[in-house]
């Protein structure tokens, strides 16, 4: 699991966090649910919640070979 941090972020901004994925050649088309564990601190409590994305694949197409 990979993890990424965003110090601090003030309230009522936002901050970007990015992710590369790799996709294995025999992947199927269709969408993978993907979970994110996100933990955060207002400097009083710490707070944890589970978000869910969903990324979208395409299989490879295959090449019929005339003879």
């Amino acid at each position: 699991m990979r993890k990424r941090q965003l110090n601090r972020i003030k309230a009522g901004e936002s901050a970007e966090a990015t992710w590369n994925f790799s996709v294995r050649a025999d992947v199927e088309t269709k969408s993978y649910k993907t979970p994110f564990q996100i933990t955060y601190d207002d400097g009083t409590n710490i707070y944890e919640t589970n978000k869910y994305i969903y990324v979208n694949t395409t299989a490879k197409k295959l090449m019929m070979h005339q003879s």
